[in-house]
């Protein structure tokens, strides 16, 4: 027992001993690697040109080491301004129709620095080409093309504010488009373009644009998507932003200006909204919650009833057109002959409405005029008809009607027709001559001719993808 007692302790005195050796914890060294400083890429690109002023746009530069990054800018290697913290910069004063070598810096406090350099390029003075009959082709870059939806309108002096979108490598940065507002003169010149990024306004798709000239031509609105952005009409600034999201109206179809005070639009989800064009504030909000469809067209009587092209998802046939008065309270529903979907229409000073529409089986064209309690004046079809009719009044009040002639195969182009006060076809003309196009608008000037804006269709014996302007004589002749 002795034995026993004596080898227990001895254990125990073992184990307290191994308990109090110091035994290094820490078997190797702890290691402390400096990360190498760096910059992200800095890619910039033209945002804004006219003839006398260029508008650079770059991404924010990130250093590895948290150090603050400034930004310089040098025009054929003269510096022109450094320590910017911003990431976009006008140049200005610069000469017309001239080419630019212009390098951006990017630096930290203790020099280290990356850079991009790009040649840019003012536009031509306005004015500096003169033909007879004028045509000009729209090409901002090399690599991109405008394509989708066009937007346009007439400025009363001449010239034209056109929305569209550019497409271009899906490589480059902000995704596969944009979209371009740009004007021109009355010879059809540039004057100024500007570049709206599209991926900071969530557009992944060419949605429909809608366009509006306010504050006496001083200021152009343009709706896409559901935003609007008003711009100035003199260099393409853009004054203000609007995010009709807010009030649950993701896509704005069509819009009419009806004062300085007050624009009308219409939603895809058949809803109406009356717009302030000063701020850009929802004066009233009339959501459609009992039909399904859109509101394509909006027309105004000379008592400010408002009449819209509904596109009713649950009506087979027929063009339906729903009366509302001027608080946008549903009044009544008219159903006339044709293919919503292709449907436009006027409204003239006796406040009888004409409505157009084209019929893809049959290929002709169907006029309806109907005064403002909804009954059919008079309505007739038209063989050989045009595609997307868009009407306007020329100066004799008679009804112009311009679209798309389509034949087999790839024949396609623009076609015009004039119709007389008992809507007879007073005059027509297909526009033959000019390679297999699409208009994508017609406008009237004072001396009765048009300015026809079109892009080519592409064929295996003929590619042109530039948009397109050409100036008629007084007989829509080229």
């Amino acid at each position: 027992m002795f034995k026993s007692i004596r080898s227990v302790l001895f254990a125990l005195i073992f184990f307290l001993h191994l308990c109090c050796q110091k035994e290094k914890i820490t078997k190797n060294e702890d290691r402390f690697v400096e990360q190498t400083e760096q910059l992200s890429e800095l890619k910039a690109e033209v945002l804004a040109a006219g003839s006398q002023f260029v508008e650079l746009q770059w991404n924010r530069i990130y250093n590895t080491h948290f150090k603050t990054v400034t930004y310089g800018i040098y025009v054929n290697d003269k510096k022109i301004v450094e320590g910017l913290n911003i990431t976009n910069y006008s140049l200005i004063n610069l000469g017309p129709g001239q080419e630019y070598s212009v390098r951006i810096v990017a630096s930290t406090g203790e020099g280290k620095q990356t850079e991009q350099s790009l040649t840019v390029n003012t536009l031509p003075p306005a004015g500096s080409a003169a033909n007879p009959i004028l045509s000009r082709e729209y090409k901002i870059h090399s690599y991109s093309d405008m394509a989708g939806p066009t937007a346009l309108t007439r400025f009363s002096g001449g010239g034209h504010l056109i929305v569209r979108y550019l497409q271009h490598p899906s490589y480059f940065s902000n995704g596969g488009f944009k979209v371009i507002v740009f004007r021109t003169d009355k010879d059809g010149n540039i004057m100024w373009y500007r570049l709206l990024p599209t991926l900071a306004h969530e557009l992944v798709s060419m949605p429909g644009i809608c366009l509006a000239l306010h504050s006496t031509e001083q200021e152009g609105i343009v709706f896409l998507g559901g935003y609007a952005f008003k711009i100035s009409t003199s260099d393409g600034e853009i004054l203000q932003e609007k995010d009709f999201r807010e009030i649950n109206e993701p896509y704005i179809q069509s819009l009419f200006y009806v004062s300085p005070q007050q624009l009308i639009i219409g939603t895809l989800r058949g809803s109406l909204l009356s717009i302030n064009p000063q701020d850009l504030t929802v004066q009233w909000q009339r959501i459609n919650s009992t039909q399904r469809g859109e509101i394509s067209g909006i027309k105004l009587d000379s008592k400010r009833n408002i009449f819209a092209i509904f596109r009713d998802l649950d009506q087979q046939t027929g063009i339906t057109i729903h009366k509302y008065n001027s608080q946008g309270e549903y009044l009544a529903k008219y159903v006339f002959e044709g293919e919503a979907g292709t449907a436009s229409f006027l409204v003239d000073a006796e406040d009888s409405f004409h409505l157009f529409s084209y019929s893809s089986y049959y290929h002709n064209l169907h006029y309806s005029k109907f005064n403002h309690q909804g009954t059919l004046i008079k309505s007739t079809t038209i063989s050989e008809g045009i595609a997307s009719p868009s009407p306007f009044f020329n100066d004799k009040n008679e009804v112009v009607v311009y679209g798309r002639y389509d034949g087999s195969g790839l024949t396609t182009y623009g076609g015009i027709f004039v119709f007389d006060k008992d809507l007879n076809v007073k005059s027509k003309r297909f526009y033959t001559e000019i390679p297999y196009h699409i208009f994508r608008a017609v406008t009237l000037n004072p001396d009765g001719s048009y300015n026809l804006f079109l892009n080519y269709m592409q064929t295996y014996t003929y590619e042109n993808r530039n948009f397109v302007f050409i100036k008629t004589d007084v007989n829509g002749k080229i």
